[in-house]
């Protein structure tokens, strides 16, 4: 939970009781609108809302409502009313204010914008993506012949500290939470607070001249997930030498977007399958996946001797390359 969130449920805490319990004052209702108006501004501009907050963010609006309603009328005679029904009132309220802070803790406590772990070797980390188009071969699950398949891979490499000082990183992007609401069937909106994550990747930059080229390693990910899932352990390898090369395979990448704005979903088998034939159904979807990883073995070496980008032109050791990956990337590995 961020320091703006604390201070954000205290404010609303405060100006509650205010409302409820402090005899109406103008002075102090102005304090209490400006309070809960600059702390609303000051978290949605630096820490960015967010849907664990909905619920103190509902309590906040009445709050400004009912504060702006009070000083409108703030010469009107108040209505009289009996204390045990007005005392029965306020409790209800107070309940239900807590309840409704509560809420937003608890989810923000379950679903954080979490601080990743500082990588621990010399070096920074860069990145480039790229679209890659295989002419070889038709797209998987298109009716069209001229279709190509299609994948989407980065490449993150060490770069020297001193360039990227001062540089703004990289954030998860959204493709993370879209995976992890495929993988466990919650709603993805849950997920939208990952793309606040700072990560230690800088667009771009220059890659690290302290060597003259770096071993390098491929990376395939789970079926329903994407290439962006295991950046925590990507940052550290890169961070202690090696060019890491993620890739998505489309169909069973939980989503793949290009850069043209298109997106391909995972898609599921819906029909029911015996053990064999699903034993089948894998084998041959791993197939597939070896074949994006020979293509992209194919475009490193090209890479290597020509970069489009000029920034790996020489630089991939690709006699010292390895590959890891998880669950389906695993099998792909195995087999790759």
């Amino acid at each position: 939970m961020r320091m703006l969130e604390v201070i954000l449920f205290l404010v609303i805490l405060t100006t509650t009781g205010g409302i409820l319990f402090v005899k109406p004052n103008r002075r102090l209702d102005i304090v209490f609108l400006l309070s809960v108006v600059l702390v609303m501004l000051l978290h949605g501009t630096i820490n960015h809302f967010r849907i664990q907050m909905v619920p103190s963010y509902a309590v906040a609006l009445v709050l400004i409502i009912v504060l702006i309603y009070r000083l409108i009328k703030s010469n009107s005679k108040p209505k009289s009313q009996s204390i045990p029904k007005s005392l029965l009132k306020k409790s209800f309220v107070s309940i239900l204010v807590l309840i409704f802070i509560g809420t937003s803790a608890y989810l923000s406590f379950l679903l954080p914008v979490f601080t990743m772990p500082k990588p621990t070797g010399n070096y920074g980390i860069g990145t480039v993506s790229a679209h890659l188009t295989d002419e070889s071969r038709a797209k998987t699950l298109s009716t069209s012949p001229d279709d190509k398949r299609e994948i989407m891979v980065n490449v993150w490499y060490p770069v020297d500290q001193k360039d990227i000082k001062g540089k703004t990183v990289e954030h998860y992007p959204s493709e993370l939470g879209e995976a992890i609401s495929l993988v466990f069937n919650i709603p993805k909106q849950l997920f939208t607070h990952l793309s606040q994550v700072p990560t230690h990747v800088v667009q771009g930059a220059k890659i690290s001249t302290a060597e003259s080229k770096y071993p390098v390693l491929l990376f395939s990910p789970g079926v329903r997930s994407t290439r962006f899932q295991s950046l925590t352990t990507i940052e550290e390898l890169v961070s202690h030498g090696y060019i890491v090369v993620g890739l998505d395979h489309p169909y069973t990448s939980a989503k793949v977007t290009f850069p043209d704005g298109r997106s391909i979903f995972y898609k599921p088998d819906t029909k029911s399958m015996t053990a064999s034939e699903l034993y089948k159904h894998n084998i041959g979807n791993v197939g597939i996946r070896v074949a994006d990883i020979s293509f992209l073995l194919d475009t490193l070496t090209k890479w290597n001797k020509k970069d489009p980008n000029a920034l790996l032109q020489g630089k991939l050791d690709l006699e010292r390359i390895g590959m890891f990956g998880h669950s389906y990337g695993g099998a792909t590995t195995a087999k790759a």
